[in-house]
């Protein structure tokens, strides 16, 4: 079965679309610490990651299926709020997400380094991240995105090594 889905950087007009998207019990509630019970809101984080940087997204039939922000620091850049719905065809369109979202930060960004990160026990995101050349750099407390028992785990994929 073939499956269809448009992968491209989210235009402004998309950016309400990703709001809602993020905001559905099944994706909010994928993040361990929901992103509704964080600091800041959910479209406080959409309008911030786009200012700072920009949005990929994956759609099916006009739908966000999948998105991650890319946002350049420093010497890097940091993928944040990957997320996808969880059928085969939504971790597919996520698969392509990333894969973009790889080629964009070699094309457009002069960065040596790409990371992101995730929770300890996740363990679909490990071996999804280190079939693309992730490694494991980092296992650390993070309150603000995880709860006290749940430890937050940074990846990094080098790109180049610094200059």
């Amino acid at each position: 079965m073939k499956y269809k889905f448009m992968i491209d950087v989210a235009q402004k007009e998309d950016l309400n679309n990703i709001i809602s998207f993020l905001s559905q019990p099944e994706i909010d509630n994928a993040f361990c610490k929901p992103l509704s019970d964080r600091n800041i809101s959910i479209t406080e984080r959409v309008f911030l990651k786009n200012k700072e940087g920009l949005w990929v997204l994956a759609k099916i039939e006009n739908k966000i299926v999948a998105c991650v922000a890319i946002i350049p620091e420093g010497k890097g850049v940091i993928f944040s709020t990957f997320a996808c719905f969880q059928n085969i065809e939504s971790k597919l369109a996520g698969g392509g997400v990333c894969e973009k979202s790889l080629k964009i930060a070699r094309e457009n960004f002069d960065v040596s380094f790409i990371e992101i990160d995730s929770w300890e026990g996740n363990e679909f995101i490990n071996r999804f991240l280190t079939k693309r050349g992730f490694k494991k750099i980092k296992i650390y407390p993070d309150p603000e995105k995880r709860p006290p028992s749940v430890n937050s785990v940074l990846y990094r994929k080098t790109l180049r090594e610094n200059k």
